[in-house]
């Protein structure tokens, strides 16, 4: 919270506290800009999987980001409305399930997203990024 900024093209990570167990929920609000936002998670030096709000692609997403580029999975249609608050969800689950969740400022959920990480989760913390003018608020792990 505060006066802080992430800039593309480059991610910020922090490796603990770990993301990546079983039941873990990790949530953000983000305020929609016109490009992305990307919640990472079981994130290292070596990369991290994201859950992304794209509103210049209009949809949700899953990617698997090894060394911080990326490889895109599941995806999802969706409308974003430039300006207004959404929470983002990622609830980790048994065998690699992800949910992404996507919430309006009232709490509706506005679309779901999943995929299957084959490789599972390797204890990571969180990352992000975005660009075209996103704002990210509130990161919390539960």
């Amino acid at each position: 919270e505060g006066s802080y900024c992430v800039t593309d093209p480059g991610w910020a990570y922090m490796a603990s506290p770990s993301t990546a167990y079983e039941g873990a929920v990790l949530t953000a609000w983000v305020r929609a800009g016109t490009g992305r936002i990307y919640l990472g998670f079981d994130s290292s030096a070596g990369g991290t999987k994201s859950f992304v709000a794209a509103p210049n692609t209009g949809d949700i997403r899953f990617q698997r980001n090894t060394s911080y580029g990326y490889e895109e999975l599941t995806t999802a249609s969706t409308s974003f409305t430039t300006g207004e608050w959404y929470q983002m969800e990622v609830i980790l689950r048994s065998g690699g399930l992800a949910e992404g969740n996507l919430y309006d400022a009232r709490g509706t959920l506005v679309n779901t997203v999943s995929e299957t990480y084959s490789e599972g989760f390797g204890g990571g913390g969180v990352a992000i990024r975005s660009f075209g003018t996103f704002t990210i608020d509130y990161i919390v792990l539960d």
